[in-house]
């Protein structure tokens, strides 16, 4: 290593990065190194949670993407199921189903009204059917529900004569909460929630609201009014009729 000149010399003197053999020693080392430290700090900054206006929320549905609203900002929540299949579904998306009238996004909720056609509530939603009249609704399947709550009114409710024509067909209940009610003659088809967490049908078996229902069964107790075979599945005819 050679002595540099004064021209060579920095401020505070020395050897010359670039005098003799400095040239292929410390220096392609030192670059080395601030490359390598200007990469990590840039990787540092690229996953620092960084509060922003941009990040600014007053309730929780002013952030999206797996952040929870906290201190008045966005903050990535270690506890959100980002991968979640159903749940992060269409309603983290905001998007009503095609099958929903309409949405109510705060309780998973999906309203639908009968249109003289079968009806299937999606995967994962709370389902809230409507049918009035004759042929309101077809066969109603709530397999996939979170949960089904379907009132079926038959023309002529209420008057106990003569049949006025199903308004809805043949109901068929997942594992989640399923609620029926049948008013007026012939509303409703067949009831299977054999399945169901909670099953409750409201009918009056006289003017032949309601047809032939299959309800839960546990511990050998029929989960239906007065736990008789055959009667309106009742979730409150024993403690493990309800489950959910």
């Amino acid at each position: 290593m050679t002595r540099a000149s004064d021209s060579e010399r920095g401020v505070g003197g020395g050897w010359a990065c670039g005098a003799g053999r400095a040239k292929r020693g410390p220096a392609p080392r030192a670059l080395a190194i601030a490359v390598v430290a200007g990469a990590a700090i840039a990787v540092w900054s690229c996953t620092v949670n960084t509060k922003t206006d941009k990040l600014a929320c007053t309730v929780q549905a002013d952030c999206t993407g797996g952040r929870a609203c906290e201190g008045g900002f966005c903050v990535v929540d270690p506890n959100a199921k980002l991968d979640a299949a159903i749940d992060a579904k269409d309603i983290d998306a905001a998007i009503c189903p095609a099958a929903c009238g309409s949405c109510d996004f705060q309780s998973g909720t999906c309203m639908i009204t009968g249109a003289g056609s079968d009806v299937t509530c999606p995967a994962g939603w709370n389902c809230a059917i409507t049918c009035t009249g004759a042929g309101a609704c077809g066969d109603i399947a709530c397999t996939d529900a979170a949960s089904c709550t379907v009132d079926c009114t038959a023309q002529g409710s209420g008057s106990g004569s003569g049949s006025a024509g199903t308004a809805c067909g043949n109901l068929t209940c997942g594992t989640g909460r399923c609620t029926q009610t049948c008013e007026g003659s012939g509303a409703c088809g067949t009831t299977s929630c054999a399945s169901s967490c909670k099953c409750d049908v409201t009918c009056n078996p006289l003017l032949g609201a309601c047809g032939t229902m299959t309800c839960p069964i546990h511990a050998n107790r029929n989960c239906t009014t007065g736990m008789v075979p055959g009667a309106a599945c009742d979730s409150q005819a024993a403690m493990q009729c309800h489950s959910c």
